[in-house]
């Protein structure tokens, strides 16, 4: 794994993302050379943490110290000292913060489950707090016999400072180098001048280095020094069995800690990748189960944003060779490294920088022969140790694995090497291994051209500027351009003709011919592009519109609301007047009655035709009705299907029956027929009753499909299949405006003209 790490620079796109690792111990952990145990759970768990990051501010290991070496230390008997047992502590304290910010974020279930999960030594901490202040001091609280002594210590010291006090004023004080206390060996002492040291009575216990200055402890101070030192003495005991005891604490949860600091080291690492996703635009690639690497806007992780060109690759289901061709520096080794990152990012479970839609297989093994390993301690040419790396991909490479071999067939003789890289492709090719090679040998491009498991590819050069475009083309495979090269260098004109003139004609034309062929796929690329960008615009177009439609549609509604509102307003008026003419027709003579009642009718009904107009509006307004629908008839339990609708009516299918309904008649329902099929109780005439034959003679036919249309239904509703429509002879466009409407009616199976019996041509024979 190592060597493929170098050969794609993986250790580089490593660093990438450490530099966005918060503690040693996510850095750490990055720095693996072994895949994650269980790819899956990592990438879910990456995923979460992804959108922690995005949505819900992230989170950070800022100020976890390293305290592995202290740990060591403990472990090995070492006592630790009060500001190492706070950073042991303050660690402890920073994953706490962390553990309980993610287990907070309930919606993330797998990563808050992780991290309810890790324990922690929260004993350490309440401790090494209690006992330990922030500047590694043990605090008088730390135990009673402590505070004990620290008390008496205080008091000894006053007493002394109060002996020494009157040293630093009045006529001893001229026997003072400095007005200074001092403390040499736990006892205090007096900084005297050599030359009257008779001023005072005492013990010298040292002198400066010039021998000027005496350091003399007065004849009183001696049994309070003595005291001072036994007490002093008595404190650092205490004090040592106080970091003793956190000490054992601490290895006492050694393990504890070091789980502690690993999940914490492996939760660091997962922010930092989400950082770096979002940092490159990356995503969280989950594995396919097929056997398909497919490369949607990959691009290569060291190559700055601002400069490098994303590329689609995509080798396996018919084909499980693709071959890319193209001039040298043209972009190939570039996609092949890119290619075979993706891949090894997932298995790392590190995000990928490509598109989300990208398919990448877990790959058991990947093996690159890539770059240039010319081994002089081994006397290996160029070409021998190239192939010494495909010998290896030959003896081990399995269905399950990736191949990535760069510039095949190349270091020797372009016959045999061509020949040579033949015969390893399609060795590859029948062990189903998925490979992707580049080559510039004309040999292997055109045995790929013609193999049924291989694809060619190449790598777009624009001839018009003489440079590259990184871009990859499927199925267009490419010359190396040295000619253009080299004329583009300023080589001389004749030196270029004469190159040109030694090629082969049929090969010079066929690369033409493929020139020309990338020429036109450039411009049909382009046009798509162009195209997908309309569409894109039109689709926002569309959505700009169905939001005015809904806007509208709202309005309607509200504005119908009102109108009906009016309405009913207007009906209780005509109510009233009805009212008060019922109370008045007695006094009111014949003619007027028949007169105010005419006109009240006339009320009554426009009203209802525009109420019933409203409401059509309205039911419109607020849901249109479609095929497919099921609706109920206002007043009845029976639902059934719309299979026809228009502006005003709706055909309906009520179990076997189908009827033609006004829309305003109709509320829509979200059951179906099945639920309430029983439940149709609608009011029809017997067929015994019903008359089977309609006369139209003489009507227009606007009028007269008025009255078949009626007619129908009632058939419809009677279970009737066949009836007669009287529409005479005549010249005839009578019948022939009937028979338009009755071919496009859904109730109608089929008509004909009567026969003799029946009418002749001047009778239409209807079966439903």
């Amino acid at each position: 794994m190592n060597d493929l790490f170098i050969k794609l620079e993986f250790h580089k796109v490593v660093d990438q993302v450490v530099c966005h690792a918060s503690s040693i111990y996510g850095k750490r952990h990055l720095k693996k050379e072994e895949p994650p145990a269980d790819l899956d759970r990592e990438l879910e768990l990456l995923s979460e943490t992804l959108d922690v990051f995005r949505y819900d501010g992230g989170f950070s290991f800022s100020g976890l110290e390293d305290v592995d070496v202290l740990l060591s230390k403990a472990s090995s008997g070492a006592v630790l000292e009060g500001k190492e047992l706070r950073k042991i502590s303050g660690a402890v304290e920073v994953v706490k913060e962390v553990v309980e910010k993610i287990k907070a974020l309930h919606k993330y279930g797998k990563l808050a489950r992780f991290a309810s999960n890790i324990l922690l030594p929260s004993q350490i901490v309440s401790e090494v707090n209690r006992c330990v202040d922030v500047d590694g001091y043990v605090k008088d609280s730390a135990s009673e016999l402590l505070k004990r002594i620290r008390k008496e210590l205080k008091l000894l010291e006053k007493g002394i400072h109060s002996r020494l006090s009157r040293y630093l004023s009045g006529k001893l004080s001229q026997a003072l180098q400095e007005p200074n206390v001092l403390q040499r060996f736990d006892r205090y002492v007096l900084p005297i001048r050599s030359d009257r040291r008779s001023m005072i009575r005492g013990i010298v216990v040292g002198s400066s280095s010039s021998g000027a200055t005496l350091y003399m402890e007065p004849e009183e101070l001696i049994p309070l020094n003595d005291s001072l030192v036994r007490k002093l003495s008595f404190e650092r005991e205490e004090v040592a069995k106080i970091l003793r005891y956190l000490t054992d604490l601490v290895v006492e949860n050694h393990n504890l800690l070091k789980k502690m600091l690993d999940a914490a080291g492996w939760l660091d690492s997962l922010a930092a990748r989400a950082r770096f996703a979002i940092e490159r635009k990356a995503s969280v690639i989950k594995p396919v189960t097929t056997k398909l690497l497919d490369l949607k806007e990959a691009r290569h992780p060291l190559i700055p944003d601002s400069k490098v060109v994303p590329v689609n690759i995509k080798v396996g289901n018919s084909y499980t060779i693709l071959v890319i061709t193209g001039p040298n520096t043209g972009g190939k080794t570039v996609a092949l490294k890119t290619a075979g990152l993706a891949a090894l990012m997932l298995k790392m479970g590190y995000p990928v920088l490509c598109n989300a839609s990208s398919k990448i297989p877990l790959f058991g093994e990947i093996f690159a022969d890539i770059g240039d390993e010319q081994n002089i301690a081994e006397s290996l040419s160029t070409f021998a140790a190239h192939m010494r790396n495909v010998l290896v991909a030959l003896e081990k490479a399995t269905d399950s694995d990736l191949v990535l071999l760069d510039e095949l067939g190349t270091g020797t003789d372009p016959t045999e090497g061509g020949a040579l890289g033949v015969a390893i492709l399609e060795e590859l090719s029948n062990r189903g291994v998925l490979s992707l090679v580049t080559t510039h040998l004309a040999e292997i491009k055109f045995h790929a051209l013609k193999h049924p498991k291989m694809k060619v590819a190449s790598v777009e050069f624009d001839t018009e500027q003489m440079a590259p475009t990184y871009r990859i083309r499927l199925g267009v495979p490419a010359g190396a351009h040295a000619i253009d090269t080299a004329r583009s260098l300023g080589f001389p004109h004749r030196i270029v003709e004469k190159a040109e003139s030694l090629i082969d004609p049929s090969v010079k034309n066929l690369w033409e011919t493929i020139q020309e062929l990338q020429k036109r796929l450039s411009n049909v690329e382009e046009l798509h592009r162009k195209l997908k960008e309309k569409e894109q615009e039109i689709t926002v177009q569309l959505q700009e519109i169905e939001k005015m439609k809904d806007e509208l549609k709202q309005e309607g509604i509200k504005r119908a609301d009102h109108e009906l509102s009016e309405m009913d307003n207007a009906i209780e008026n005509y109510r009233r007047k009805l009212h008060m003419m019922v109370e008045a027709s007695a006094k009111a003579s014949l003619e007027e009655q028949k007169k105010q009642i005419s006109e009240l009718v006339k009320m009554e009904k426009k009203l209802e035709a525009d109420r019933k107009s409203v409401e059509s509006l309205k039911l419109l307004e607020a849901e249109p009705l479609r095929v497919g629908d099921y609706v109920k008839i206002k007043g009845s339990a029976a639902i059934g299907e719309v299979i026809d609708v228009d502006e005003e009516k709706a055909t309906v299918q009520f179990d076997v029956r189908r009827v033609r309904i006004p829309l305003y008649e109709l509320t829509k329902v979200s059951s179906t027929p099945r639920e309430s099929r029983a439940t149709l109780r609608v009011k029809v005439p017997s067929k015994s009753s019903f008359k089977t034959r309609l006369d139209v003679r003489g009507k227009t036919v606007e009028e007269a499909w008025q009255e078949i249309d009626a007619f129908l239904d009632e058939l419809v509703l009677t279970g009737i299949n066949r009836a007669e429509i009287i529409h005479g002879k005549g010249s005839g466009r009578l019948a022939r405006g009937i028979w338009e409407r009755l071919r496009r009616d859904s109730r109608i199976k089929s008509f004909r003209l009567g026969t003799p019996q029946e009418g002749g041509t001047g009778v239409t024979v209807v079966e439903l």
